[in-house]
């Protein structure tokens, strides 16, 4: 043995002191040890309840709004009369808390020859705090006949997620149409109308439906007996309001990108089309613009994606784009041809030839998140006008800050006022999402971790849909961002139905019919009407296959037929298809079901 092992060792043996059988080396290696377990523990932690929480609200939305639009389009269907009137009470005498929405009255004849052998029926719609939540019920009362006072048959939250009053709204004395507002459609021959609603979510999301899913479409006609369900569907489960952040910096066409992300931009519009979702365009290069629509310092404002005209000029606007791939000229106007990339770039004047550069540009992601939160001066906007899925698109590091400086700044100050930015959007709801595309961001080491530190850890792992549901940021190709963004808008948009057993005579089913589907079991009320409603999260594809598993009241009641509809149009076997379940009171329902979409089911039980 060497002197200086002798010397190692005679240090350890100075060193060692045992307790409880164990060195004070081999404390000091478990306490490492389990530090590094708890934080792994609490990382993964962290990032699952955040990912239950993500997946959680948005099924809560779906299903709020699928409710609402549901219950309300079928009890206006048999409606005799009806009002809005904030300080509406269904009973004399009876002051229910919250205000009204909407509350209508009808009645049913139930076999006998006077007009006294009818039933009456009252429903009210009210929107109420509950502890800390604000939400709807529907409240139902019901009298045998005529001359008997209405009673309460059955009271349901429909509700849950909807927008908190703004300051100075008076409950009971204003229709809370920051909530729920209501636009009754004329009145069809038949004496029922229909209705057209927005609901503004807790979260500033905006959820529009009705109309048999028409802004102005007509009433249809109501079979005979209970069983008509409304053939609409609830829109808007993807996110209400997107915004786009396009980096629009001179290095994008100079790395023979440019026709790519334009492509994929304008796709990513056409790809929500028909949706119940607006969208606000930013451009960022030296500095953030509003690319679309308004002009350069109109942030916060969006148009909508169900109009062809506006998603049309959104499309334009981003194709307007030069096409310089590989070429790029920095003597390019803003306005020569097409429009120049760096279009905050400040101009230079070559001092020998005099002609005019754009070199000052830049890639300043702060100010692209920044404006998603605040208007041209600074001003945070109002919660209608915030992003709720806010998705930066860039091919480089970031190397300004606002305001902009001149010759820009390093790395880690641009990335470190990014990261503010998209934390401070964050804190008001929004969900950051970051790509990363072209080589000069793959073949750059800071890169991606600058990226991740901006928008979140979790990477998307490259297959489609893989993780994307609860992924934070993608890295790509150019041509390959036309997918990511599809990807994207998938995983985060959810399909719904509503599924409802009858008998053979078309009355509502007898008992708790049970309904199981991925979000978990659900029990329909048999008190009062065996409706059921279930949302399907689409992980990161346009159209799947759901299964749906039916358990009847009892032993020896099974399902005869499925009928379903979306949209008011009835789905052939290639959408529905009834297969045996594994008892003999079990079916097994599969839908085919697509992004956005919402079914209406009718269940028939065999007689």
């Amino acid at each position: 043995m060497t002197e200086s092992s002798q010397s190692d060792v005679r240090f350890y043996c100075a060193h060692r002191s045992n307790v409880d059988g164990m060195t004070m080396i081999e404390v000091l290696i478990v306490l490492v040890v389990m530090g590094v377990l708890f934080a792994a523990v609490t990382a993964a932690l962290t990032l699952t309840t955040r990912q239950v929480h993500r997946n959680t609200a948005s099924l809560t939305r779906a299903n709020d709004s699928q409710f609402v639009v549901t219950y309300m389009s079928r009890d206006l269907a048999s409606a005799a009369s009806k009002t809005l009137d904030p300080a509406a009470q269904p009973i004399e005498g009876l002051v229910l808390p919250g205000t009204n929405v909407l509350q209508i009255d009808w009645t049913e004849s139930f076999g006998g020859p006077t007009p006294n052998d009818r039933a009456r029926t009252l429903v009210a719609y009210r929107y109420s705090k509950t502890g800390a939540i604000w939400g709807l019920e529907r409240r139902e009362y019901r009298a045998a006949k005529l001359t008997d006072p209405l009673t309460l048959h059955h009271a349901q939250v429909l509700a849950t997620s909807l927008a908190d009053p703004p300051p100075g709204w008076v409950d009971g004395a204003a229709p809370p149409t920051h909530a729920l507002a209501l636009q009754l459609e004329q009145v069809a021959t038949t004496g029922r109308s229909a209705v057209n609603m927005t609901m503004t979510m807790s979260n500033g999301q905006e959820v529009k439906g009705g109309g048999q899913n028409q802004s102005d479409g007509p009433v249809a006609p109501r079979p005979a007996g209970e069983q008509w369900i409304a053939p609409t569907s609830a829109q808007g489960r993807c996110s209400g309001r997107i915004a786009m952040i396009l980096d629009t910096s001179g290095s994008v066409p100079q790395a023979g990108g440019g026709a790519q992300l334009e492509q994929a931009a304008a796709g990513f519009v056409d790809g929500l089309a028909d949706m119940s979702a607006t969208m606000t365009i930013i451009g960022f290069d030296r500095s953030a613009y509003q690319m679309y629509p308004g002009t350069a310092s109109d942030f916060g404002q969006y148009f909508s994606l169900n109009d062809p005209i506006a998603r049309q000029g959104a499309r334009d606007r981003i194709l307007l784009l030069d096409d310089q791939d590989g070429t790029y000229d920095f003597r390019d106007s803003p306005t020569t041809d097409g429009i120049h990339w760096q279009q905050t770039a400040n101009p230079t004047v070559d001092p020998v030839t005099g002609e005019t550069y754009f070199y000052e540009g830049g890639t300043n992601w702060e100010d692209g998140l920044w404006h998603a939160l605040r208007d041209g001066v600074g001003n945070e906007l109002t919660g209608s006008q915030l992003p709720t899925l806010a998705v930066l698109i860039t091919d480089g590091q970031p190397n300004q800050i606002r305001p902009a400086v001149q010759g820009g700044t390093d790395a880690a100050t641009a990335v470190s006022r990014a990261k503010v930015a998209a934390d401070a959007l964050e804190g008001r709801g929004v969900e950051v999402i970051g790509i990363g595309v072209g080589n000069a961001f793959t073949d750059n080491p800071e890169a991606l971790p600058n990226l991740a530190n901006v928008v979140g850890p979790i990477a998307w792992t490259g297959e489609s849909p893989g993780n994307a549901v609860d992924a934070d940021y993608y890295i790509g190709k150019f041509s390959e961002l036309g997918q990511i963004l599809n990807t994207i808008t998938s995983t985060r948009c959810i399909s719904a139905a509503a599924l409802r057993p009858i008998d053979a005579a078309g009355k509502p089913s007898k008992g708790a019919w049970t309904m199981s589907a991925e979000p978990g079991t659900f029990t329909s009320d048999s008190a009062v009407d065996p409706l059921v409603q279930l949302a399907f999260p689409m992980v990161g594809t346009p159209r799947r296959w759901v299964d749906v598993w039916v358990t009847s009241p009892a032993a020896g009641r099974s399902v005869a037929s499925v009928e379903c509809r979306s949209g008011g149009v009835l789905l052939d076997g290639t959408r529905v298809e009834l297969q045996p379940g594994a008892t003999p009171d079990q079916s097994h329902v599969r839908l085919n079901v697509a992004v956005n979409e919402s079914m209406s089911c009718v269940i028939v039980e065999k007689p």
